[in-house]
């Protein structure tokens, strides 16, 4: 069922490149991929990630001591959004923040990129071009190979440390995928995705192309988290002979039941949505506000409900609602944030009609910083942009009052408050004469 927001076409083609030898997990079968998506386009193709598979041990990080040295508030590998645990796993505190960085920050991507080869029409890419904050890259240049990137890092940390959480592993969801898949291969033309094809011998995922509303869509969680469960879906095809039937009215898109004990890839797709839905895999959604809290309850609510549930013909899966803390409560500081000391203390006056630049600059806490007028009124023609620069050319006389909040990676914040007199021109010479 499509519900509000189209489905990705399963292409059951394969691209020939090299030695490129097909592996099809059950019958070449086209398939509607589940999962929302923002657009009537096409949809968002699956990737594929991994792990070391059931029962074996949780790798660790790159380095035992990746957290910043002397941070109060450590966040794990300078990567905002990142933190550890009390076992010293690192985890996603704050998802929002987390994908707005870019990957080279990473103190793991060699070691996803070792697990994973991404390939372009067989190809092998090795370099993905990246600014920060991610969301406000331009989306032309928020590449399809960027995008998987950051779905292979989501899922390397999201659930780190946990078991149990998944019925059709004992481990993570990274080491499930990356026991059968090592690569990704995304293919000029293909809409959706299959599973699989091989090349440099890895077994690899066949991802289609974004247009420009799934590439600014993919900016976020939810679609980081669908391609992410699409990803599940097709992995899940090679652990047995799990067929499609066509029994809920779509040609080969539905499963015949839902059994927890062997689910099915719509059942995997499912669980996963009621783990992010209800905070069994926490990656800091609770941390994030009120409004983006609610999007993103009501995207895994809507795929768990309508996209995957109705893709069984007996035993469908329970009905969920909303928890009173959607995506888990937001994790806790395991110190106190460190005293932010925002400069400078004076802003210089500003003249009517003429251009004004002012940075004001943020220390003490963990880098980068993003900076916000909380209070009072900016004078007219003036705006603070993230980075802390207030600039314009102000439009009237007068005296402003205003704060200003800067916030650090670690989700610590301070303010400061200024007052901005603007003046007329011809005033400010008239004064300095009399000086």
């Amino acid at each position: 069922m499509r519900g509000v927001a189209s489905l990705h076409r399963l292409v059951a083609s394969c691209l020939v490149a090299g030695s490129v030898s097909l592996l099809m997990a059950g019958p070449a079968v086209a398939e509607e991929s589940p999962g929302a998506s923002p657009s009537t386009q096409a949809g968002t193709p699956g990737v594929a990630v991994g792990g070391r598979g059931p029962g074996t041990s949780e790798a660790p990080p790159e380095t035992a001591n990746d957290a910043v040295a002397g941070q109060p508030c450590p966040v794990y590998g300078n990567v905002p959004g990142l933190a550890l645990d009390a076992s010293g796993n690192p985890f996603i505190a704050n998802v929002k923040l987390f994908l707005d960085t870019c990957p080279q920050r990473d103190p793991n991507l060699g070691r996803i990129l070792s697990d994973f080869y991404i390939f372009r029409d067989g190809v092998r890419v090795t370099s993905f071009p990246c600014i920060e904050p991610v969301s406000a890259m331009p989306v032309a240049q928020y590449t399809d190979e960027l995008i998987y990137v950051q779905v292979l890092r989501a899922m390397y940390y999201m659930d780190r440390g946990q078991s149990g959480h998944l019925p059709w592993t004992s481990g993570t969801l990274y080491n499930w995928m990356k026991s059968q898949v090592r690569g990704i291969n995304i293919v000029t033309g293909v809409v959706g995705g299959y599973c699989c094809v091989t090349l440099d011998g890895r077994v690899c995922f066949v991802g289609g192309t974004h247009d420009d509303a799934n590439r600014e869509f993919d900016k976020k969680w939810a679609g980081i988290s669908n391609v992410m469960a699409f990803a599940a879906h097709e992995r899940r095809h090679l652990d047995g002979s799990f067929i499609h039937s066509s029994c809920c009215g779509i040609a080969g898109g539905c499963d015949d039941t839902f059994d927890v004990q062997f689910l099915a890839p719509y059942g995997v797709q499912w669980w996963l949505e009621k783990c992010w839905l209800e905070g069994e895999i926490n990656v800091g959604v609770g941390c994030l506000s009120q409004d983006l809290i609610w999007q993103d309850s009501q995207f895994h609510l809507g795929n768990a409900n309508r996209q995957y549930r109705e893709r069984f013909c007996t035993n469908p899966p329970p009905l969920l609602t909303a928890p009173a803390s959607p995506g888990g409560p937001c994790p806790p500081r395991q110190c106190p944030c460190p005293t932010i000391a925002l400069s400078p203390s004076v802003l210089p006056t500003a003249k009517v009609g003429a251009a004004y630049s002012q940075t004001i600059v943020a220390s003490g806490g963990t880098s980068p910083y993003t900076f916000a007028v909380t209070g009072g009124s900016l004078p007219s023609g003036l705006s603070l942009s993230s980075s802390g620069v207030l600039a314009g050319t102000p439009a009237a006389t007068g005296v402003f009052s205003f704060t200003v909040a800067a916030t650090d990676a670690a989700g610590c914040t301070s303010s400061r408050s200024y007052t901005l007199p603007t003046q007329q021109w011809h005033t400010l010479r008239r004064h300095l004469r009399r000086r």
